[in-house]
């Protein structure tokens, strides 16, 4: 397959192709970088007959090895444009041109197209994802006019008093996956599964945790550039200090009591209402505290140890974590219903439900107590609250633990299914085992 040079311009559509070139004559730098689109443009030329998927795989390879090349980053952000117009907006020829126009340092440019392209209805839920993930990373995610749009629905005048966050997000129709996970959770409870109030509730919830999540990564983002805020950072963190501010800690009075005994406390939580939103806020003085997580942060204090569990050499870090907590009291926070590690299966209104071995398996080894952390929405704010569980001191063996661990742990997976819909606010973790 083979195009005329005229042709592929003509196909990128170039405005003034002989100053993007740098060459008017053809000759030198210019020269090459018209033969390299040349070339990509007639490997990727659409064929009579040929399906999408052919041509997306050869926009994706040229466009990938064009990418590799520091001179070329322009030619891949107009080649995924503009050689098969059909396919410029799927996820994966997106993010290639997102990543050149990040590496040409185009700041603008790429919150210009990750704002666009993000806005798009049909962009399927796993793609939209990925690039949510590295405009997170470049740290830009904060300035996208569809998430700073969906942020400020519910404080439209960024000057004016926040008068109350919680009551004025917007009741909006649930996207497809969040009504079939209602509807399921609807079936589970002996419910209605078309019951529209469950679900104008269900949905408030779930919106209110996406504008959290949403919150909280950027004002991290902020705290660590030590940057000066333009007005619309500084709502950022305005905003989410008044949320901060209406999420309140709990009573850590049963805590330090265990620390005074010298037994440390595993609170487990799971992937629901604002807990993976907001951190526990424990005022803990100088008792360490450990959090567990696929991708927890450093920790800031000495005393303190995170371990995360997608990193490598966790196995050993956990062992560690374990020694500390029998030598030195502490408090450690991990989330059961999470991904990583060995799995068991409890059951929850009569579904399995997968939840890692390790939460109890480090509280026997510390013989520590457990604590059950959720939160609960009343009068405007959401408060943290604990249930004690079992105590690994109190059992003979470790297999006698691990069942009360686990009887326990699905009894509180069983209060939140059954729970209010607006404290659900449905991620990941256990959820999607509810909808199989």
């Amino acid at each position: 397959m083979t195009q005329t040079l005229s042709r592929s311009l003509a196909e990128l559509d170039l405005a003034d192709p002989d100053t993007l070139f740098g060459s008017a004559a053809g000759e030198g730098a210019g020269a090459a970088i018209r033969e390299a689109v040349e070339t990509a443009l007639g490997q990727v030329a659409p064929e009579s007959g040929q399906p999408l998927r052919a041509w997306r795989i050869r926009v994706l390879a040229v466009a990938g090895r064009l990418l590799l090349n520091r001179e070329l980053r322009s030619e891949v952000v107009h080649l995924t444009r503009h050689a098969v117009p059909a396919l410029t907006d799927v996820p994966a020829l997106a993010h290639l041109r997102l990543v050149a126009l990040w590496q040409l340092r185009d700041r603008a440019g790429t919150v210009t197209e990750a704002s666009r392209v993000l806005a798009l209805p049909g962009l399927p839920q796993a793609g939209r994802r990925a690039l949510r993930q590295s405009v997170r990373q470049w740290g830009i995610e904060g300035e996208l006019v569809e998430t700073v749009e969906s942020l400020l629905d519910f404080w439209p005048d960024p000057e004016a008093a926040l008068a109350d966050p919680f009551a004025q997000v917007p009741h909006e129709a649930p996207p497809p996956w969040l009504e079939r996970m209602g509807s399921a959770i609807l079936r589970l409870r002996g419910d209605d599964p078309s019951d529209a109030a469950f679900m104008g509730r269900f949905t408030w919830g779930r919106e209110l945790f996406r504008r959290a999540v949403f919150l909280t990564r950027v004002a991290r983002t902020l705290n660590e550039s030590g940057h000066p805020l333009s007005p619309l950072e500084r709502t950022h963190m305005a905003l989410h200090a008044e949320l901060q501010r209406r999420i309140l800690p709990p009573d850590p009075a049963p805590l330090l009591s265990c620390i005074a005994e010298g037994r440390s406390a595993v609170i487990v939580q799971a992937h629901a209402g604002v807990s993976t939103a907001h951190q526990l806020g424990l005022p803990l003085g100088e008792v360490g505290l450990s959090h567990i997580s696929r991708n927890a942060a450093p920790a800031s204090r000495p005393q303190d140890f995170h371990l995360a569990t997608g990193a490598p050499g966790a196995a050993i870090e956990f062992t560690k974590l374990a020694r500390m907590m029998k030598k030195t009291p502490r408090i450690v926070r991990i989330f059961p219903d999470g991904g990583m590690g060995e799995k068991t299966e409890v059951s929850v209104l009569g579904k399995p439900v997968p939840i890692g071995r390790g939460a109890a398996h480090l509280a026997w080894l510390g013989r520590s107590a457990v604590f059950y952390c959720g939160s609960h929405r009343k009068e405007g704010t959401f408060g943290f609250s604990l249930v004690p569980g079992p105590v690994a001191a109190d059992y003979a063996d470790a297999a006698s633990f691990e069942r009360a661990f686990n009887a326990f742990y699905a009894a509180r997976l069983e209060e939140i299914v059954q729970g209010p819909p607006d404290e659900m606010m449905v991620g990941g973790g256990f959820w999607p085992h509810l909808a199989k």
